[in-house]
């Protein structure tokens, strides 16, 4: 029996490998799963010394790391730890610079916060030492003409940092036992770069064996994935997890092993139930190397319009666009602020237009504040007789990060009611944020996302209130966690021509490509996540049905962090998606006005709506205009 092609003979080495783990009477190694590494409780505070390398700390023995000594007295004052590592936080101590895109399994993980400047340091910057057992990663930067020597013995684990300037920075790994001392030496250059990063992860969860994609399970997907790393065609996010022969190194002798497992687990390959679930993308549907248009043609009779533009009198962030329709008009909502993402000042605006999108009226504030926090949209249910506004509400002082969903309703689109809480079942308020995209399924039934607290831990959920503000239910999923946040984020969902619900998810792990997860039950039970070959430049997604049931993903189908070109993906049954028009090109793309955290070029986080013939893909260019792109159903309808 094959599950895939021959690409390697059976392995000879069977025997020699697995004797190494003949005590334990199976092939089960203990190591560690950096996708599941939970945040460490470091509480460092650097004090700037006088002489010599005394700019120190004392940390309690329940930390991972102690006696942290910066060399750099000069900038030792802008050094600090900080917890909780998320996306938008700064990188520095000395930049008003943060990070833009960070690999899933660092998301939640504490950080040494260096300083820019201390990249001309001359020597050693400075020493920690290990009180448990750690990995630590180094994110230099890329301008760096060679690593430093002290990187030498350090793996390159193949994946990037990429901070709000748009610099690309490499992590380099290296495992510590207690009581280690680690030296972080000099950065390398001084000029034409910034000085690196330090984060540090505890090793105290158990591997997945052959996990090597870090998707939390062991499948085809990862024996291609040690493939492509052994052929220098590609990275591996844990490579842990791939030393099956347990001696330190990846080879072809472990990619043998990986085979054969996956074989005996598999089994029969006609008995399994998942066989019958199918996604696949067509051969050559997106030509990656042309990266202004991906080789895609417009469809016919789209056009583009601008809902609101950033100008000098006005806020210049904006994000999160959400469309309904309802009563014969449409709406859009969005999120503003005066400069950066996710501000105190951050508050839900909205406009109406009564003409198919083509025009639309001034933005109106549809709510500033529940509490002591920030307002965010959440996005929209349209009923026979009222409109449902979502509003996702984030305390101030909650730790870590997370919020709770809220609501107001309107008959006529202009009166509001007062905000209220999104209810559960059980009758408690919804401690969790809405992800935008209700989803009406032909039984009545609504189908959602929602990150839960503690953290940002994505479930589906559904409900059978046709209003969708009470009864709300989680679905039986298993999420991957990664300190306080899933590893999948953000999902949309489709249905397939069978009524199987696809729910897709950006990949806070940076594969880049869209994960799956199926539902076969309206919502009430979803498999196992699952990494596609879908491309997806890790943002917020959208998908959904045409009137003829033709399914469809918009977004940025491309292998990297940049959210250009937008284009809309096709398929005729949800199950195999063939064709694809573009939206919008890179070169369409005008140049970023304002400067503001977490500000980048780009159509970002973007999110769809069909309504009466047309479909409506709505979209923050550049995080500073809210745009929409309009395309008539009868120009990508595949049945």
């Amino acid at each position: 029996m094959q599950i895939f092609g021959d690409f390697l003979p059976e392995c000879s080495c069977l025997h020699s490998c697995a004797h190494k783990t003949k005590e334990t009477g199976e092939l089960q190694v203990k190591k560690l799963c950096l996708k599941q590494i939970g945040s460490l409780a470091l509480a460092l505070t650097v004090i700037s010394g006088l002489t010599g390398a005394i700019s120190w700390t004392q940390v309690s023995a329940a930390s991972a790391i102690s006696q942290l000594q910066v060399s750099d007295s000069e900038n030792a004052a802008d050094w600090s730890v900080q917890s909780d590592l998320q996306e938008g936080d700064l990188q520095f101590g000395d930049r008003d610079v943060t990070f833009e895109t960070v690999p899933g399994f660092l998301i939640g993980v504490d950080y040494i916060r260096t300083a820019a400047d201390s990249k001309a340091y001359d020597g050693d910057l400075g020493t920690f030492t290990a009180n448990a057992d750690i990995f630590v990663y180094i994110a230099l930067d890329d301008r760096v003409d060679s690593s430093p020597a002290w990187l030498s013995e350090w793996m390159d684990t193949g994946e990037d940092i990429v901070n709000s300037n748009d610099v690309v920075f490499s992590l380099y790994q290296a495992s510590f036992e207690k009581g280690d001392v680690i030296t972080l030496g000099e950065n390398g250059q001084s000029s034409g770069c910034v000085n690196y990063t330090v984060m540090v992860v505890a090793k105290d969860i158990a591997v997945i064996r052959g996990d090597v994609n870090a998707d939390g399970q062991f499948a085809a997907v990862d024996v291609t994935m040690m493939q492509k790393w052994l052929l220098n065609a590609g990275s591996m996010t844990d490579w842990t997890a791939g030393d099956l022969c347990v001696d330190g190194k990846i080879d072809v002798f472990d990619l043998c092993l990986m085979k054969r497992e996956l074989i005996n687990a598999s089994g029969d390959p006609t008995e399994p139930t998942e066989r019958a679930f199918r996604f696949s993308v067509a051969d050559g549907l997106f030509d990656q190397d042309n990266t202004d248009t991906l080789s895609l043609s417009y469809p016919e009779g789209l056009e583009t319009v601008t809902v609101w533009k950033a100008d000098e009198d006005s806020d210049h962030y904006c994000n999160g666009v959400c469309l309904a329709g309802y009563d014969g008009k449409l709406y859009c909502q969005w999120q503003s602020s005066a400069k950066d993402e996710d501000s105190e000042d951050t508050h839900v605006m909205y406009a109406v237009s009564s003409d198919q999108g083509r025009t639309w009226s001034e933005p109106q504030l549809l709510i500033q504040d529940i509490g002591d926090g920030y307002c965010s949209s959440g996005g929209w249910l349209a009923t026979d007789d009222q409109l449902v506004a979502y509003i996702n509400y984030w305390p101030a002082d909650l730790s870590p990060r997370g919020g709770f969903a809220y609501y107001m309703t309107s008959q006529d689109g202009v009166t509001w009611t007062d905000p209220q809480p999104v209810m559960m079942a059980d009758g408690t308020p919804m401690n969790a944020v809405f992800e935008q995209d209700p989803h009406v399924l032909e039984s009545g039934r609504v189908v959602n996302a929602a990150h839960f607290q503690e953290g940002l831990i994505v479930s589906p959920i559904y409900t059978d209130d046709p209003s969708g503000i009470t009864g709300w239910k989680k679905g039986d999923f298993t999420p991957n966690i990664s300190g306080s946040a899933s590893v999948e984020m953000e999902p949309s969902l489709f249905v397939q021509s069978d009524g199987t619900i696809v729910m897709i998810f950006r990949d806070q792990q940076s594969s880049y490509k869209k994960i799956v997860s199926y539902s076969r039950d309206e919502g009430v039970t979803w498999s196992s996540p699952q990494i596609t070959e879908m491309p997806d430049a890790r943002t917020k997604q959208s998908a959904g049905n045409l009137s003829d049931g033709t399914a469809f993903m918009a977004g940025s189908p491309v292998s990297n962090s940049l959210r250009s070109p937008l284009a809309v993906v096709l398929s005729a049954d949800g199950q195999t998606f063939d064709q694809a028009y573009l939206l919008r090109s890179n070169s369409s793309d005008p140049e970023l006005i304002y400067e503001g955290k977490a500000k980048r070029k780009g159509f970002h986080y973007v999110k769809s709506l069909v309504c009466d013939g047309y479909l409506y893909v709505g979209y923050a260019t550049n995080k500073e205009a809210v745009e929409i792109s309009i395309i008539p159903e009868e120009s990508i309808m595949l049945n």
